[in-house]
């Protein structure tokens, strides 16, 4: 889940008198992707037990970003 205020906080604390504008912001938004959690609700798994080899199977996840 992403975390809109903490972004909103970032942005609201660049002083464009002291930093370039440009970089803060992107700095902004890639720390605020960074702290994104990302849950995976189920992903088949099958594992042989003798290898400890796993495979998983192909799953469409729909609005995994929130």
């Amino acid at each position: 889940m992403l975390n809109t205020d903490s972004l909103k906080t970032a942005l609201r604390n660049i002083d464009p008198l002291t930093s370039d504008i440009i970089d803060a912001m992107a700095t902004a938004f890639e720390n605020w992707l960074k702290s994104a959690t990302i849950t995976v609700p189920s992903l088949p798994v099958t594992v042989d037990p003798k290898t400890g080899v796993g495979e998983t199977k192909p799953a469409t996840l729909n609005g995994a970003v929130s």
